[in-house]
């Protein structure tokens, strides 16, 4: 019998382990190493580093090590960790860097310059940058008596745009695209700042989309956001009228972009039973859609002569005798315009202008589509009133090109009732407007702010009938 192999079967069986099942990290950080605790590896700086604000530094294997090599580097590098790294000496040789651990330490350790977290990518930054804008500026457009004049930024309106409305944008993405295009728009209006437009087109239509498919779902938890987004995209679709080829009549499409307002309150209403209201919690929209009232009777008086006579020489028979009571009701909204300017109700003037077309029957909105003579007239003196609202960025620019395109469908027959929106065309000044349209030509604006108003001048929320009849709203959670 073969000594050795009996030697070897008479040891006793090595007891089998299995190995962890985890893999042990041995690129940590110095300053984890020397803690012994469990190190990211994130790089530049992991994230212990970073929360302790530290210097990270990475013990490096050095070129041609073994792996017995590399363990006693980083481990000389950890017993370290609280003195600086020496300063690198001049080259040695191959064989000196394997076998000198001062060598080793002066080439496989190299310290990393304590840097800030990383930074999002472009597109982030873009998103992070645009949402700041609208929160420090870009809200003030839409309230006109912040933006006219300096009221307190302390008011429930501003509050709601400058927080309620950011914190709905970020449970809806199609309303914080709508939010962020604004942006875009208005800090690209501004010589200081460019936005590519391919960054604009895609915050648009992304958010066009997910507003149509909101409107499709119609669940209660989207409405704040699509009451809001219904507004701004008023807002946002106004440049079109800015491009330098603008698609004509494009007022047309507007006018439905604003009676699409109408159409997600109503259905707001149908599935709640309450306007502006989220489930059981209070929006804070309600004064952002609170409009100046029409009295009837009193915006009747400022109509112009010229305007009331082209409707009512309709006689039965002629082709836009069916849209008569249609003029009637569009022209009391026009002269609440009058009758504001003439007394200088200028944060309602404004509000009014911007809200005229929420104003405005269907009948009126399906005679203006299909062209008819004195419904373009109408809307040709309201381009005209719009000029007064420069001061809002997505209101510049709406009569410059629509007036003419008005006129020149329109033909001679109806030049005499062009002449007015016309002459506004060529006007920038607020006073010189002002007399203009008021026909006053020592008209004289006065400054007031909505605190000096009368309460039955003052915005209030309200609906309106199919028959232009105003239905006041109480008792709404606001």
């Amino acid at each position: 019998m073969d000594p050795k192999g009996s030697t070897e079967s008479s040891l006793p069986e090595k007891p089998f382990h299995s190995k962890r099942p985890h893999r042990k990290s041995r690129g940590g950080c110095r300053n984890c190493k020397a803690r012994k605790i469990k190190c990211s590896e994130d790089r530049p700086q992991c994230r212990t580093c970073v929360l302790r604000m530290e210097e990270c530094v990475y013990a490096l294997p050095a070129a041609k090590k073994t792996p017995r090599s590399v363990v006693a580097a980083a481990t000389a590098a950890s017993s370290k960790s609280s003195s600086p790294p020496p300063s690198a000496s001049s080259p040695s040789s191959p064989g000196e860097s394997t076998n000198t651990p001062q060598s080793n330490e002066d080439f496989s350790v190299l310290p990393v310059s304590p840097q800030p977290a990383p930074r999002p990518d472009d597109s982030s930054y873009l998103d992070m940058k645009l949402l700041w804008f609208y929160t420090a500026k870009g809200c003030e457009s839409f309230n006109t008596d912040l933006s006219e004049y300096g009221a307190s930024k302390q008011s429930m309106l501003n509050q709601t745009l400058r927080f309620t409305i950011p914190r709905i944008a970020l449970e809806h993405r199609f309303l914080m695209d709508c939010m962020l295009g604004l942006s875009a728009l208005q800090m690209t209006s501004m010589e200081n700042e460019k936005i590519p437009v391919s960054r604009i087109m895609s915050y648009n239509s992304s958010a066009m989309k997910g507003y149509r498919q909101a409107i499709e779902a119609a669940k209660p938890r989207t409405f704040n956001a699509l009451l809001t987004c219904s507004l701004f995209m008023c807002a946002l679709s106004s440049e079109n009228f800015r491009q330098p080829n603008p698609p004509p009549f494009f007022i047309l499409d507007w006018i439905v972009v604003w009676k699409g307002i109408s159409l997600i309150y109503g259905m707001i209403v149908q599935h709640t039973g309450s306007p502006l209201k989220g489930g059981s919690e209070p929006s804070g929209l309600a004064t952002l859609f609170s409009r100046p009232p029409v009295n009837g009777e009193e915006a009747a008086r400022y109509i112009p002569g010229n305007l009331l006579f082209m409707v009512s020489s309709l006689k039965e028979g002629d082709d836009e005798f069916p849209y008569v009571q249609a003029y009637y009701s569009t022209l009391k909204v026009l002269g609440a315009l009058y009758s504001d300017l003439e007394h200088t109700y200028g944060p309602i003037l404004t509000l009014r202008v911007i809200t005229f077309f929420t104003f405005v029957p269907p009948l009126f909105v399906e005679a203006a589509r299909e062209k008819r003579p004195r419904a373009l007239i109408i809307i040709a003196h309201w381009l005209a009133f719009s000029k007064l609202t420069s001061h809002i960025w997505w209101m510049r620019g709406l009569a410059d090109h629509e007036v003419y395109n008005i006129n020149n469908l329109l033909g001679d027959e109806y030049r005499q009732l062009m002449q007015v929106p016309l002459a506004a065309v060529e006007m920038e000044d607020y006073v010189e407007l002002g007399r203009l349209l008021s026909n006053n030509y020592t008209f004289e604006p006065v400054r007031r702010r909505l605190a000096d108003l009368p309460p039955d001048k003052l915005p209030t929320l309200f609906t309106d009938d199919e028959d232009g009849n105003y239905l006041p709203i109480t008792n709404v959670a606001v």
